[in-house]
């Protein structure tokens, strides 16, 4: 199926969603062998958002 670009499809509704800030995370620094229990991320528009924290490992 050709992606929609602000026009009529045949699968249903499409609806826009404002896109989720991240304002801040706590614990700021995070033992990597001793992972915090709970990570609370606080913002807008994170509700109903899906987010990946990735690793970037120093060469």
């Amino acid at each position: 199926m050709p992606p929609v670009r602000g026009g009529m499809t045949q699968v249903g509704d499409i609806r826009l969603l404002a896109v989720p800030v991240i304002a801040s995370i706590t614990p700021k620094a995070i033992d990597s062998f001793r992972p915090p229990t709970t990570l609370h991320v606080t913002g807008v528009n994170l509700t109903g958002a899906t987010f990946a924290f990735v690793s970037r490992r120093r060469s």
